[in-house]
């Protein structure tokens, strides 16, 4: 069985061509030396996230994540999330955080991890929302797929929203009724991720 994470499944989902090899590559790459924290570029602020929302933090707690980075990298792109996802939560300031429930998804040989990091009442609706920092801006017609995934797997389909957070867009993508068109689509996703994966 091949077990990969939600994250890398939405890489993959949301590249086209030959960068969708390159998903696999490294995903086939990190199964073999596993989870390696220091290579872990999101961990620090993702943590941080998850932490301002489940202890009911203040507002400021947000910009101490991007604080005494010596990481180049990431002492240019940690402040712009932090801001982008400021204006988020002041957007939603009555956000009550409960534990986003996780499961699986398995087509054939392959077992997606489903596990959005946040789970946030949003104006009296549950929300599960998976968070995305990458700079690469994701096609607005991937994300419904990856909605309709998470939605899928849900027991309490009625109750729970699954949405996909754009932190570098500060744009939230919430699921509809009609993205259930989409399971061809990510049934295909999945079963092209296992062929590219058992030939490399």
């Amino acid at each position: 069985m091949i077990e990969i994470s939600l994250t890398s499944f939405v890489d993959f989902v949301l590249k086209s061509g030959t960068p969708k090899m390159t998903v696999v590559k490294n995903t086939k790459k990190q199964i073999k030396t596993g989870y390696q924290p220091f290579t872990d570029y999101y961990k620090q602020i993702r943590e941080g996230i998850i932490k301002f929302h489940k202890e009911d933090k203040q507002i400021g707690f947000l910009d101490s994540l991007a604080n005494n980075i010596t990481d180049k990298s990431k002492s240019v792109n940690f402040p712009i999330i932090v801001a982008n996802y400021k204006k988020f939560a002041k957007k939603n300031k009555t956000a009550k955080w409960f534990n986003p429930a996780k499961n699986y998804w398995i087509i054939e040989d392959l077992s997606v991890s489903l596990n959005p990091e946040l789970g946030l009442e949003i104006n009296g609706k549950k929300h599960i929302i998976k968070l995305y920092f990458k700079a690469d801006k994701p096609k607005k017609s991937e994300i419904p797929s990856v909605l309709q995934l998470m939605y899928s797997q849900l027991d309490e389909k009625q109750n729970i929203i699954p949405a996909f957070y754009d932190i570098r867009n500060n744009k939230l993508h919430s699921y509809k009724k009609d993205y259930e068109d989409y399971m061809p689509l990510i049934e295909g996703e999945g079963l092209s991720f296992q062929r590219i994966f058992n030939s490399i």
